[in-house]
């Protein structure tokens, strides 16, 4: 009778302590998970040539990390390589970028 009260108090305080480390652990997490709504309203440079009603690429920082997407200009005009931009919106992965 005594082990077994030993073994049931023991399990229940090492089972108290192994969920306890997952909690601490799971609190360290972090994500690396990118929200580019967040870009929205931001600024970025053309890389690529936004031809006449066509898509290009954009270099922008959000989150404090610089990325490269696919944009479209949101007139349609063609937009040079080079032209600092401004994103307008956020359509699924592809920006919508205006000319300042």
């Amino acid at each position: 009778l005594f082990s077994t009260a030993v073994g049931v108090i023991g399990g229940y305080g090492f089972a108290f302590a192994v969920l306890y480390s997952l909690k601490v652990f799971k609190s360290q997490q972090a994500s690396s998970l990118i929200n580019l709504s967040s870009a929205k309203g931001g600024s970025g440079v053309v890389a690529t040539s936004i031809p006449s009603g066509g898509y290009g690429e954009v270099r922008f920082v959000v989150s404090g990390v610089e990325m490269v997407k696919m944009a479209v200009s949101k007139d349609g005009t063609q937009i040079r390589s080079g032209t600092p931009v401004k994103i307008a919106e956020v359509q699924g992965g592809t920006l919508v970028v205006t000319q300042f």
